[in-house]
Formats: structure tokens, C-alpha cells, sequence
């Protein structure tokens, strides 16, 4: 491009003047006076801005049931504005700061920290609903899930829900750049003072907080401690030594629970002896899981050709996966032990036990599952002998996906039933109830339905008739896929010589307790729990069984069914057989995140710091309960024995 003559004085000046703030960086006065000013001008700025993080801190307010005292809400007060205020100040040190020091300009200053502040807020807006969904934070599991090379595959994000989440994140900028340009100018003509004794009474603040939740702790002062676990990156002082000392309690609680296990061997020892089976079975063992298959849409009118099927099977009404998520939930199917042990698990890369039992007995893995196995990691535990492993079926949506997955098993049955002296373990893993999709030109029965999944607009008064008629339409879609699995299987005869299970990995809430919670992986009501277990083996005589089940109980019923197991089932499960029908009194459920003791109207769910709650199986508070000491420790010594001593 040609630059005139008259034009080239001007160019070269403001270069000049640009490359001035990098020249004589630590020699200039001049710059080293602005430095300070910038600075103390965006502290005042981030200061003001961390009013905003308290706004929408407030979406979390909804959810301090208990805090309707005087103490509680003073607390509350104290941790509201010292967290975020401090949360803001973080962002001001950690982005702000660096910058000006390198480019000490007033306008690269202001623009910058309207930029810094909206991206904390963003995230911040983001975490709240996240947490209004699952009821955790966004941590290092859901950034895994986000950008472990599945995100997609787990998240279906609709067209306008990304333009919603673009239009939130510009406001919040076109807010920022406004309020950041407005207090720098305004602070050119009057200089603010005395920041140093804000930030001192903030600080004073954010102790007094952490003292009271000190001797909350101490004290077991559940309507503090349990308010305490609701914000993000808040990590609460606890000090019962302390406190004993200092005569704030008289005796420390003997209800609180340490569920620590620094002292011990990590090291697995599962199952407890080898395992000594029939090595010459024969028998097709076909597992087909449906994500987030809620249990209350198992009949006739939404899944007609599974309820057709069922009416060959053993059927289980009350059965319970092993937890509220994929990741151990599906643990629990193949492991058949609880969830606290994935960590371990995927650490030594140890195999499920029942995939073992296959290889053992030289069956043909073939899996074909909709989402990836590797996210959760399922290749690095539960597959992880499996040579040449079929990670995903290829498609863009979950529903393609799984059309995908019928076009492929249906592709290998010919074979399978040409070749019965080479036995198959099928994993069907569907995914179209978990994303809520069905084909753009699948008209389902149920109307009207929502266009797509709108998770934004959910509340606790929401009528979901229209989002349960689109889960709904999703289910029929995937019966008649599952349908069609069944009628070839039926054709060719493999029914003759194949071991079925159709369940879920966990359930998908519809505001059942009238709680908020939808969806799954935020508590442990039979809402999120309860999944439909359907079992065919030939020859079978159908049955319908009402007693309390689990997905523990499912590896002890294939060991013993198809592999004739000589093994005691404590050896390697936490379950029994499915048949067994003897009153059950718990089921321990969950993660090594948090986990949950499920006892019959009861629920105690006990989190990572020991703190915990016990609720009716409506997730209603049972006013005065308190934990039965002795039977979770009991429980908890029950669920360490696949732990070397």
C-alpha cells in the first residue's frame, strides 16, 4: 500500500510514541508514575466491580434452606462479601496487575480491565448454573467432561442456548467497558482514598468467617457448615483442637464423620481371592444401557417394544444404580463395588471384573456406545485388557449415533449366530435420553414438546409437561431402537442362546421432589436412582420381583448364572444375587467425591469434607435425625475390605 508523503510524519510519530512505553522501562519516572496511578485506579475499579460478583452470587441464595436465624445470616453476610469481594481482587492481581506493569497505558489499562472482569464474571454466571443443574462447581471433572475430546458427545448445547450464553458474555463486557472507562476518567479528576481500610475490613471480614465456621464445625452446627459448601473456590477453616481449647465447645461432636483415608494402603485388593468359574460357557451375554433412562417412563405407551420384551424376562421394580452420574454408575454395573474406589481404579488402569471373566472364558468384546469411552476414561478402567477397543460409534448427535450403533451390531449378528462356539459381550450404550433428542422428522406421540432441552428457563415452578413430552418422544425413538435389536436377535435366533440385560446408568429428574433439581447428579432420591432392569435368559420362566435391588447385584447374577462362580460374592462384590430377595437395609451410593447411604425412607448423604445430610427419601429434612454413628462406621469398614491391609 502507498503512504503519502504528508502522512508519513504523522505515522512516524505515533510509532514513536507507542515504542516509547517500552523504552527506558525501568529508568523513566514518568512511567513508573503511571504504573502506580493505573494501579491504584484498577483496584478502586475491581473494588466497585465486586459488587457485581455479589449479584450474581445472590443466584446462590436460593438454595441456604437453613439459613432463616440471625447467626447464620450473619455469617452468610460476612462470607457473601469478603468471598467475592476478594474473589474480584484475585482477578485484579493475577490478570490486571501484570499487564499494567508491562504496559503501563492508560487507555490499554481500562479497556483491559473491563475485559478481565467480565471474563470472572462469566465464569462466575456459568457456575451458577451449572450448579443449579448438578449441584457441584465447576472443578477439574466438569472441565474434563467439558474438553476431554467428548464434551460434545456429553453436552448437547442447542443453537439458541450458544447465542444466549454470547448475548450474556457481550452484556457483561458492554457493562464492564462502560463502568471501568466511566471510574477511570472519573477517578483523573477525583483521586479515591483510603483503599488500604477497605481491604482491611474485608480481611477482617473473611476471618470472622472462617472463625465462625471453625467453631461451627467444632460444634456441629449444621445450618453453618452445611451453607458453607454452596459458593465457589470457598474453602472453610476447621479447627476443633482449637476450639476445645479455647472453651467455645464443651466436647467435639460425635456425629461428624472423618471419611479420610491418608493412613491407609491405597493399593486394591480386588477381588479378595482369584476367581474360579465355569471356563467352558458358551452363552451370549448382551448388556444394552439407556444414559438417564427415568424410570417412570417404563410402560407400554412411551416404551412399547421393551414392555413387550419385559413380559419374557425377569423384571426388577425397584432397582437402584450405584450412583446419580454416568461415570459411577456404569462403575457400578461392571465393578459391582462402590464408586469411592474409581480413583483407585483408574490410577493401577484395573479392569472390571466381569470383562475379566469374559476374556477369561474367550468371549469376543464388542462395544458400541454413543459416547465416547473416554470420557469418562472407561478405556483406562472397565476396558482397559480389551486390545483394539472400539471407543465410539461415529456420528455427529447423540441420535445419529445411535442409529449408527443398530446399523452396526445388526451388521455382526449373521455372524454371531453362524458362529455360537464363539461366545459375544455386547455393551450397547445409548445415548438419545441423556441429550433429550430425537430426529428433526420424528413426530412423537407426545404434544406439545419443546423444541429442544431449555435448561436455561427451568425453575421450581416450571410446569414440565412440555420438557418431560420431549424427554418422552426421546424414549419412544429409542424403544423402537432397541426394538428393532431384539426382533433380529429374536430372528436369528441368538435369544436361544443369549443372557440380556436392558437397564440405565442412572435416572434423569423432573423436579419429582419438587426440590429444583433437574436432571441427575444432584442428589440420591429414587428420582435420579431408580432405573428399569429387565433380564432375559433362555428358557427363562417371567417374573416380576418388588424387593430392593442394585446395580451391585448385577455381576454376582451373570457370575453365578452363566459362569456357575464357586466364589463366595463378597469376594468380589458389594451386591448379591438379583433373585435373592432377603430384606436389604442399605445401599451405600455414590462417589469418591460424595456418597450417600440409602436406607428405606432415609437418605444420608455425607460429603467430601464429613459433613452430611439426612434426609426422606423426598429430600425432605427429618427434623432431630441424627447419624447413627456405629452403622457408618460399620459401613464404611464394609466398603474398604477391596483395599489391601
Amino acid at each position: 500500500m502507498f503512504i503519502a508523503d504528508t502522512d508519513t510524519p504523522k505515522l512516524l510519530n505515533r510509532l514513536l510514541t507507542f515504542l516509547s512505553i517500552f523504552a527506558d522501562y525501568n529508568n523513566t519516572n514518568t512511567l513508573s508514575i503511571m504504573r502506580k496511578l493505573l494501579l491504584k485506579q484498577g483496584a478502586w475499579v475491581f473494588l466497585f466491580i465486586s459488587l457485581f460478583y455479589i449479584l450474581i452470587a445472590s443466584r446462590y441464595f436460593q438454595y441456604f434452606s437453613d439459613a432463616g436465624n440471625v447467626l447464620t445470616i450473619g455469617y452468610l453476610t460476612l462470607v457473601t462479601i469478603s468471598h467475592f469481594v476478594m474473589l474480584s481482587l484475585l482477578t485484579y492481581l493475577l490478570l490486571y496487575v501484570p499487564v499494567v506493569l508491562l504496559v503501563p497505558n492508560r487507555t490499554v489499562a481500562w479497556v483491559w480491565a473491563a475485559l478481565a472482569a467480565s471474563m470472572g464474571l462469566a465464569i462466575l454466571f456459568l457456575d451458577t448454573f451449572v450448579f443449579s443443574l448438578y449441584r457441584f462447581h465447576i472443578n477439574r471433572f466438569t472441565l474434563e467432561l467439558l474438553f476431554g475430546g467428548a464434551g460434545g458427545q456429553i453436552f448437547e448445547v442447542h443453537l439458541a442456548q450458544y447465542f444466549q450464553m454470547i448475548g450474556v458474555v457481550l452484556l457483561f463486557l458492554a457493562i464492564m467497558l462502560f463502568t471501568s472507562f466511566r471510574l477511570f476518567r472519573w477517578q483523573q479528576r477525583r483521586p479515591l482514598r483510603g483503599f488500604r481500610y477497605v481491604v482491611i475490613g474485608v480481611v477482617f471480614m473473611m476471618v470472622l468467617s472462617h472463625f465462625f465456621h471453625a467453631w461451627a464445625d467444632a460444634a456441629n452446627y449444621k445450618p453453618i457448615t452445611k451453607s458453607s459448601r454452596y459458593y465457589p473456590l470457598f474453602f472453610p477453616t476447621t479447627s476443633k483442637g482449637l476450639m476445645l481449647k479455647m472453651g467455645l465447645v464443651d466436647s467435639l461432636s460425635e456425629s461428624s464423620i472423618d471419611v479420610g483415608n491418608s493412613e491407609e494402603s491405597k493399593a486394591l485388593n480386588y477381588p479378595q481371592n482369584p476367581l474360579i468359574a465355569d471356563s467352558t460357557a458358551k452363552t451370549n451375554v448382551v448388556v444394552i444401557l439407556l444414559d438417564s433412562w427415568y424410570y417412570k417412563v417404563f410402560n407400554p405407551e412411551v416404551m412399547p417394544n421393551i414392555s413387550a420384551f419385559s413380559k419374557r424376562c425377569e423384571v426388577y421394580n425397584h432397582h437402584y444404580s450405584g450412583s446419580n452420574g454416568t461415570r459411577t454408575g456404569v462403575f457400578s454395573i461392571f465393578y459391582s463395588i462402590p464408586g469411592i474406589y474409581w480413583n483407585d481404579v483408574l490410577s493401577s488402569n484395573t479392569s472390571s471384573i466381569l470383562v475379566d471373566m469374559m476374556q477369561k472364558n474367550n468371549y469376543q468384546i464388542k462395544t458400541l456406545t454413543s459416547a465416547s469411552l473416554i470420557s469418562p476414561p472407561f478405556h483406562r478402567t472397565v476396558f482397559s485388557k480389551v486390545k483394539n477397543l472400539n471407543l465410539e460409534v461415529k456420528g455427529e448427535k447423540a441420535v445419529d449415533r445411535d442409529m449408527n450403533i443398530n446399523k452396526e451390531w445388526l451388521s455382526g449378528t449373521a455372524e454371531m449366530a453362524a458362529n455360537p462356539d464363539k461366545p459375544v459381550f455386547a455393551f450397547l450404550f445409548y445415548d438419545a435420553l441423556h441429550a433429550i433428542s430425537h430426529p428433526k422428522d420424528f413426530k412423537g406421540p407426545f404434544q406439545p414438546e419443546w423444541d429442544y432441552a431449555k435448561y436455561e428457563i427451568l425453575n421450581n415452578d416450571t410446569d414440565p409437561t412440555q420438557f418431560l413430552n420431549l424427554y418422552k418422544n426421546a424414549a419412544y425413538f429409542l424403544d423402537s431402537l432397541v426394538g428393532e435389536v431384539l426382533r433380529d436377535m429374536e430372528q436369528k435366533g441368538l435369544l436361544k442362546n443369549t443372557y440380556v440385560v436392558i437397564t440405565g446408568d442412572h435416572s434423569q429428574e423432573f423436579n419429582d421432589n419438587k426440590k429444583n433439581y433437574w436432571g441427575h447428579n444432584g442428589n440420591y432420591s429414587a428420582a435420579q436412582m431408580q432405573v428399569p432392569l429387565l433380564i432375559y435368559k433362555p428358557g427363562i420362566v417371567p417374573k416380576q420381583h418388588n424387593h430392593w435391588t442394585c446395580h451391585y447385584d448385577l455381576v454376582p447374577s451373570i457370575f453365578t448364572d452363566v459362569f456357575h462362580c464357586q466364589n463366595k460374592i463378597s469376594d468380589y462384590s458389594m451386591g448379591r444375587h438379583l433373585n435373592d430377595s432377603s430384606a436389604r437395609s442399605w445401599i451405600m451410593v455414590g462417589s469418591n467425591d460424595n456418597f450417600a447411604i440409602l436406607e428405606p425412607g432415609r437418605i444420608t448423604s455425607i460429603y467430601f469434607d464429613g459433613h452430611y445430610d439426612i434426609t426422606d427419601d423426598r429430600l425432605n429434612e427429618i427434623p432431630g435425625a441424627t447419624i447413627n454413628t456405629k452403622q457408618v462406621n460399620e459401613i464404611m469398614q464394609a466398603s474398604k475390605v477391596y483395599y489391601k491391609k
